[in-house]
């Protein structure tokens, strides 16, 4: 159910129940290379950008983006 938002909805709620854990920061792994349909579950690193997220490291394939909380 893709480009409906729903991707970033979830986002939103985990950083909130985070939150309300009371943790410090949040992290995520989006994939430099659009992987094949079965690899789409870290989300596309816009996902992490339009959330506030911060690249922390570059890895070969990946970002490491981290948000404070």
């Amino acid at each position: 159910y893709r480009r409906h938002g729903v991707s970033a909805q979830l986002l939103d709620a985990t950083l909130a129940r985070f939150r309300e854990w009371g943790l410090r920061e949040a992290e995520g792994f989006p994939p430099k290379e659009a992987p094949r349909a079965a690899g789409h579950f870290h989300g596309p690193r816009g996902l992490y950008d339009a959330a506030g997220f911060m690249v922390a490291e570059e890895y070969e394939r990946q970002w490491r983006m981290v948000k404070s909380l």
